[in-house]
Parts: C-alpha cells; sequence; structure tokens
C-alpha cells in the first residue's frame, strides 16, 4: 500500500497473453510510475512476438529492452514525444482483451 493524498492506494499491472489470460500479476504501490512497473515485470514475461501497451509505457528504455528479447512493441507515442513512433493499430485494437480482464 503506497499513501497518496486520497490516502492507501495500491494497483494491481498484469502481463496478459494473446487471450487475455493472465501470465504475469505485479501489486504495487498505487504512486509506482508504469515505467517502473514495467521494469520490475520485464524479467518475467513469457516469450512473445509482439507486447501491446498504452501510452504510459512509452519510453526509450522499455522499447529497447523490448527489442532486445525480440519482442516488437505495439504502444502509441506519449503526446511529449517530439516525432511520434509508427505502431500497428490494427494490432493495438486487441488490447480490450485485457482491459477487461
Amino acid at each position: 500500500m503506497g499513501r497518496t493524498k486520497g490516502g492507501l492506494n495500491s494497483k494491481l499491472r498484469a502481463v496478459c497473453d494473446g487471450k487475455g489470460r493472465p501470465v504475469v500479476l505485479l501489486l504495487t504501490e498505487g504512486q509506482m510510475s508504469d515505467h517502473r512497473g514495467a521494469a520490475l515485470m520485464l524479467p518475467r514475461l513469457p516469450r512473445a512476438k509482439e507486447l501491446l501497451g498504452d501510452k504510459a509505457y512509452d519510453s526509450n528504455r522499455f522499447r529497447e529492452a523490448l527489442t532486445e528479447r525480440g519482442i516488437q512493441p505495439c504502444i502509441p507515442s506519449s503526446k511529449s514525444r517530439k516525432v511520434p513512433l509508427p505502431y500497428d493499430k490494427t494490432l493495438y485494437r486487441q488490447r480490450h482483451r485485457i482491459e477487461m480482464v
């Protein structure tokens, strides 16, 4: 549990397979950044071709770590990027599978 202005808070992070089934779960304090949470889960990622993530996971370091593992990131660029990076919009639409879990 982490302390925030609203009280005690936590966040459950998940990595799911292509059918939306969770394969890695991480419970963190609510104020932990998505980048730090992703770094903690990275060693536990199963073998995969692509990883779908939202804009919160858009960082050069995370993208490079995925590429080193042979995983293609499918992550839209955050608004802070001056030059947006391309991503497969059709594949990204499959993210709804985890959003509902």
